[in-house]
């Protein structure tokens, strides 16, 4: 018999009788499963089966439950399934969604795919029809299964989003027991369920009067930190700007009432709870948290660090997580001070990384947790599923807490991260060559969004490179190899998912990479004083031709840097168009002077000395709205941002008119001398005098050389050849 098929089901199993042995008792948290009777723990799946030959399920329930719990493999589950579907209730069906994450293989056959997708599909089913005799437990028991299946990767199946849409409509918050209440906000954000609105609002006044009653322990309080943070999290990564407004704030009353729930139980926090705790409340944001709150809850971390019952995400979440409270901390103080507003962002950003690492200097907690913590990276890599994740989040909270983990566990990480980087890479090749062997699937999957143990996210490289630079820490050549592959593999997903979907005539659903992950990582790499090969800047540059619509004025400003500081030449026509961008996402830069005087000091670098004026009159009419925009944004320039306009424009062999230079002049003149570095005031009179030598710009710029004049080739087309 196939399974998934159900016969004999009539769906009246709903008011099927519980049986005596299926006392009702709730749980701590209801995410473990439901609960089997303790009479039939000590048989084998075998002989529970051979018992239900013999007495009917109907008047025996807690004999299929055991049954069902004993189950060593998702068949098993699916062959009592097809046997006694018609005798199930609410409790069966919750206790076989949660029975089969358990069971499910880490790698599934791709034979097996659709029957397992037939059966969750009519579980589902069967778990809906069952719903009105569903109690409290039943419901989380069935969330959890649901989010555990899609932990697991299970295969694709239908009917799970309206399950849970009933399952939330007949689910009454208020009556729910904390851990129950803590189970479905944990399975609902693991989903990344699009919940009702008002759900969120109806989470938050449940929790707050659990935690007022006591009810709450260090597990309710971690999963419903992690939950809310999650789903406060991808609403605001998802809604447009303007619809923002509608998700949810967690009010600070809340977040107080947290840690004041918290305080009382930190003995008696594990490992896990205080990392997800921590972590949730960093992405709510806690600025106004008590310094004395904080240390204890580092002190707890580190206790149980020096124990070794860390693992080494549990460790990376709760360095991250100090380090982002530490910052919210230091802003909240900062954004009192007047003199802050009138320094330019880049002085605001530095002003607030010093305060985090003198703060982290004179705690005792975060010494004691870098003590306890960081010489167990170095063993802890090995053993981690997502090596690069890892890295990524514990080289960034240290280089942001001021932190110096030692070198060997620096290579550690990196040698993991680099295997994980080669894994990726070679998934891109293979689908490249068109062989078998799940290259397709496996590629894909990887540049995708969604992390996974095998999955790999431009922006996790991206952001370990930023974290060594920071560090001051150059890696071996084997990795940044490693990681300049799997950007290009990156790159070229990109165009393979474009080229497919215009095939196609769809639009890309997924993205492989965004343009602001692309510009950090090559200006890490150059940082870091890597070369990429010419092959990986061609497809960086067609991937962001791809991605220009998501550009920000700061991302290209950005990109322009790093590619002059690779002293890499891209064709004129890539260059108009990626100014051209910026002139037109000008308006919404967060920092306007730091990004216009990114984009001018790069302009020269991107070609020889000789061919400076060919590319500034290829640039053409968009030097003038350049140096118009510049002049906009002089009073939020700092001194390094006033010397590279300056630097920039007299390289170009541009003078920009209309006043400029007398404005930048008063400019510089309202900083004061003390404001500029030791080299900085030499460099600005050499750079005043080149361009008050140079004549005034024309009116009509000459037309660049044809050669130099062709348009970018289309993004996917471009990416696959060079992948040829």
């Amino acid at each position: 018999m196939l399974l998934g098929a159900r016969p004999g089901h009539a769906g009246g199993a709903a008011a099927a009788p519980r049986g005596a042995g299926e006392r009702r008792s709730r749980p701590r948290c209801c995410c473990a499963g439901a609960g089997v009777s303790g009479g039939n723990s000590g048989r084998t799946w075998e002989e529970l089966r051979a018992l239900l030959r013999t007495r009917p399920p109907a008047a025996h329930p807690a004999l299929l439950s055991a049954a069902i719990g004993a189950s060593g493999d998702w068949r098993q589950a699916g062959e009592l399934f097809c046997e006694h579907s018609a005798a199930f209730n609410a409790r069966h069906a919750a206790a076989l969604l949660t029975a089969l994450p358990r069971v499910l293989p880490r790698a599934l056959p791709r034979a097996e795919a659709a029957p397992l997708s037939l059966l969750l599909g009519d579980a589902c089913l069967l778990a809906e029809e069952l719903l009105p005799g569903a109690g409290p437990r039943e419901l989380v028991a069935i969330a959890c299964g649901l989010a555990g299946l899609a932990r697991r990767r299970a295969p694709a199946y239908p009917h799970a989003r309206r399950l849970l849409q009933l399952l939330l409509a007949r689910a009454d918050l208020r009556s729910l027991a904390p851990g129950e209440l803590a189970g479905l906000a944990w399975a609902v954000a693991a989903l990344g369920h699009d919940v009702p609105e008002g759900w969120v609002d109806a989470l938050l006044d449940a929790s707050g009067r659990a935690m007022d009653g006591g009810g709450c322990g260090p597990r309710e309080l971690a999963l419903l930190s992690w939950a809310l943070a999650t789903l406060t999290r991808a609403c605001l990564l998802a809604a447009a700007p303007p619809l923002r407004t509608r998700c949810t704030r967690v009010a600070p009353a809340w977040k107080a009432a947290w840690r004041r729930a918290a305080a009382g139980g930190l003995p008696r926090w594990g490992a896990a709870d205080v990392a997800m705790g921590l972590w949730g409340l960093a992405v709510l944001g806690c600025g106004e948290a008590e310094a004395a709150w904080l240390e204890a809850a580092l002190a707890r971390g580190a206790g149980l660090a020096a124990a070794g019952a860390m693992q080494g995400r549990h460790v990376a979440m709760v360095l991250w997580a100090t380090s982002q409270l530490a910052r919210q901390r230091a802003a909240a103080a900062q954004a009192a001070q007047a003199a802050q507003l009138q320094r330019s962002h880049p002085q605001r950003v530095r002003a607030l990384d010093a305060a985090v690492a003198s703060w982290a200097a004179d705690s005792a907690g975060v010494q004691a947790l870098a003590d306890a913590a960081l010489p167990r990276l170095e063993g802890l890599a090995a053993r981690e599923p997502r090596p690069l994740t890892l890295a990524c989040v514990a080289l960034l909270a240290c280089a942001r807490l001021g932190l110096r983990p030692q070198p060997g566990a620096v290579d550690a990480l990196l040698a993991a991260a680099g295997a994980q980087l080669d894994a990726f890479a070679a998934a891109a090749a293979a689908e490249a060559r068109g062989t078998e062997g799940g290259g397709e699937e496996q590629a894909r999957g990887l540049g995708a969004p969604q992390r996974g143990g095998g999955d790999v996210a431009l922006a996790d490289v991206a952001l370990l490179l930023h974290s060594l630079v920071r560090l001051g820490y150059r890696p071996r050549a084997a990795f940044m190899a490693a990681a300049a592959r799997a950007a290009g593999a990156a790159c070229w997903l990109q165009g393979v998912a474009a080229a497919r979907g215009a095939a196609r005539g769809q639009p890309v659903a997924a993205r492989a990479l965004r343009g602001q992950e692309l510009a950090a990582l090559l200006w890490s790499m150059a940082r870091l004083r890597y070369a990429p090969s010419a092959r990986l800047l061609r497809l960086a540059r067609g991937a962001a031709v791809a991605q220009r619509a998501r550009l920000s004025a700061g991302d290209v400003g950005l990109l322009l840097r790093a590619l002059g500081a690779l002293r890499h030449a891209p064709h004129y026509g890539w260059v108009s168009g990626m100014v051209a961008h910026f002139l037109a996402r000008a308006d919404d830069s967060l920092a306007p002077g730091a990004d216009v005087a990114a984009v001018v000091h790069s302009l020269p670098r991107l070609a020889p000395a000789n061919l400076r004026r060919p590319l500034a009159a290829a640039l053409g009419p968009l030097l003038p709205r350049l140096a118009e925009a510049s002049a906009a944004a002089l009073p939020a320039c700092g001194p390094a941002e006033l010397v590279q306009l300056a630097q920039g424009f007299a390289r170009l062999g541009y003078r920009p008119g209309g006043g400029w230079l007398a404005a930048h002049g008063r400019a510089c003149e309202a900083l004061g001398a003390g404001a500029f570095r030791e080299r900085e005031p030499a460099a600005l009179a050499a750079a005043h005098a080149a361009l008050e030598a140079l004549p005034e710009a024309p009116a009509a710029w000459p037309a660049a050389p044809q050669c130099e004049q062709r348009r970018p080739a289309p993004a996917a087309p471009l990416l696959l050849a060079a992948a040829v």
